[in-house]
């Protein structure tokens, strides 16, 4: 699965990498992907055939499905609500809402950082710099913004 300098992976390694990958962060299966980045036919059938038992045999072991980091972090979640106003943005230490919603905070793997209920000020002074995602709940609604921590 190496190149010929025997130190960067080939087109099949890079292939079969991709495919576990995405088995692990999107939770389907690699067997009905259409996409063979050159890969021959051939291969691409053997070499997701392998990233899709070997996912799958130790789901357990490798805590696969315990978290599911695309969930929170795919932009099809993001809300683009504009009665919700979430600013600064980027932010230092506060952050504030125009609402009173709940809150939890993931960053971008999906872990859950911060938690809390109906503030309009939120204290993020223990969270590093970086991008992270803030879901918003009500009784009968949720939403999730993203914002960057500087």
């Amino acid at each position: 699965m190496y190149s010929s300098d025997q130190s960067h992976p080939s087109l099949e390694g890079s292939y079969l990498t991709a495919c576990v990958f995405y088995e692990v962060l999107f939770h389907k299966s690699v067997l009905s992907n259409t996409y063979t980045a050159g890969v021959s036919s051939i291969n691409v059938n053997f070499l997701q055939q392998i990233a899709h038992d070997v996912v799958n045999d130790s789901l357990l072991t490798w805590n696969i499905g315990k978290y599911n980091p695309c969930s929170i972090t795919s932009l099809n979640h993001v809300s683009s609500n504009n009665n919700i106003t979430l600013y600064p943005n980027p932010a230092q230490n506060v952050l504030h809402t125009n609402t009173n919603y709940s809150f939890k905070i993931y960053d971008v793997l999906g872990s859950l950082c911060l938690y809390g209920d109906n503030s309009n000020a939120i204290n993020i002074e223990s969270l590093k710099s970086g991008v992270y995602f803030i879901e918003l709940s009500s009784l009968d609604s949720t939403k999730k913004i993203r914002f960057v921590k500087d």
